[in-house]
């Protein structure tokens, strides 16, 4: 599983043209954008669905908001129905 740890210097968090991204650096020191599309709560658990807003590509990713001794930690979610689930309420919330 992929982790992503937000801290304060990896980490920021903006809105920019009504908007809201996300920017964090990987494990590598790289600097990633996303582009927050949806929150999403499932059984008291918080889901973000994010779109790479640099390469303005089609692609999203779920990561789910977990919390260690670290801090605030974003995984992405690698279980397919976890993910379904997540997918269908999104569904739920864009088509009613």
């Amino acid at each position: 599983m992929q982790k992503i740890v937000f801290k304060d210097k990896n980490m920021s968090y903006y809105s920019k043209d009504e908007k809201f991204y996300m920017d964090f650096k990987d494990e590598d020191g790289n600097k990633l954008t996303f582009e927050i599309i949806a929150e999403i709560f499932l059984d008291e658990k918080k889901y973000l669905i994010l779109g790479d807003d640099i390469q303005d590509s089609e692609d999203s990713y779920v990561v789910r908001e977990d919390f260690s001794d670290q801090g605030v930690e974003y995984n992405f979610i690698d279980n397919e129905e976890e993910f379904n689930r997540v997918k269908k309420e999104y569904k739920k919330i864009i088509y009613g």
